[in-house]
């Protein structure tokens, strides 16, 4: 007679959240660092236990599995600021920087065959307790993304306007050349009377 359990379970663990704080050293200029995350761990596992006779009939159950992925996203800002007056002039000045990293790896395997007339105790949790052991969903990806940006605005008695404005990035996914970063540079200017 053949003996059938089935044991399945996943556990999956979330975290995240934002850490930011101001520092004003001296009036007018502000500074802002902030760090944001965000990761998911997922870790599941399925045991079938059964005569190894009985499970050679059923082509593609594996009498354990396990699958874990897992990922990890984070956010580093700072911004800093300055506004000031003179005379007639109104200015502010800004200049940042942003530095975005993610990766995520996911890994699976299952093991079968047993030896003839025997089954797998369902004490066992280790894919190593078979004799044959296959690879599940193996796979892992990354990138990372930086960013400098920069503002200037000046106000000559609410009459006379002008704005100036600049940002760089960069990437770890270029196409263009595998072995360096693509970067691209956006100058702005606007004058407004």
């Amino acid at each position: 007679m053949a003996i059938n359990e089935e044991d399945y379970w996943t556990n999956r663990f979330q975290l995240q959240g934002t850490f930011s704080m101001d520092f004003t050293p001296f009036n007018g200029f502000k500074f802002t660092p902030s760090l944001s995350a965000y990761s998911i761990y997922d870790h599941t596992t399925k045991k079938l236990t059964e005569l190894n006779t009985e499970r050679g009939y059923k082509d593609g159950w594996h009498a354990l599995s396990e699958q874990k992925n897992t990922s990890l996203r984070y956010v580093f800002d700072a911004v800093a600021s300055y506004e000031n007056k003179w005379k007639g002039l109104t200015y502010n000045l800004m200049a940042g920087f942003s530095y975005e990293n993610y990766s995520a790896s996911n890994f699976g395997a299952a093991s079968d065959n047993y030896a003839n007339n025997a089954f797998p105790s369902s004490s066992f949790n280790l894919i190593t307790s078979g004799t044959q052991i296959y690879s599940g969903s193996i796979g892992y990806n990354a990138y990372a993304l930086e960013s400098w940006f920069a503002r200037a605005a000046f106000n000559w008695k609410d009459r006379y306007v002008l704005n100036a404005s600049f940002r760089t990035d960069g990437s770890s996914r270029s196409r263009r050349n595998p072995d360096s970063d693509s970067s691209r540079c956006v100058p702005r200017l606007d004058y407004f009377q």
